[in-house]
Parts: C-alpha cells; structure tokens; sequence
C-alpha cells in the first residue's frame, strides 16, 4: 500500500524513494499540477513529499510532516 506521494520537482531516482510505499508524480503524470496532486494524494491517502522536508532533513535529525505543518527536531 502506498503511503507517499513523491513531488515531481525531486529526484526521481533517489535510492529512499525505490520502496513500495512511495509513488512518484512522474509514474503518475508528470504534468500534474500542485491542485491535481494534492486532490490526488487527498484520494489516495498519501503524504505529499516536498523539496523543503528533504533540505529540513540536511539540518534537523528527525523531520515530523503534520497535516497542517512540518516540523525538524533535533
């Protein structure tokens, strides 16, 4: 079962995302608007992965993604 939805603007051949869980927007459609995606993941009950929880990641130990916020902890 899926549980994340890859942004199109990330690697799409980054290692972490060749796991069954994770679904990118270009297998999708490499098109899709941020609308289209979010109605998508909303529909799918994915978490939408976005460029800033990857550079959080670069400075914070654990990256925490809520619905309405992103948080780094140390």
């Amino acid at each position: 079962m899926k549980k994340y939805i890859i942004d199109a603007n990330l690697p799409y051949y980054f290692s972490l995302w060749q796991d069954d869980i994770y679904e990118h927007v270009i297998d999708i459609n490499p098109h899709m608007k941020d609308s289209e995606i979010w109605q998508y993941a909303k529909k799918h009950n994915l978490t939408i992965i976005w460029s800033n929880i990857l550079a959080m990641s670069e400075e914070y130990k654990l990256v925490r993604v809520y619905k309405d916020r992103i948080k780094g902890i140390d």
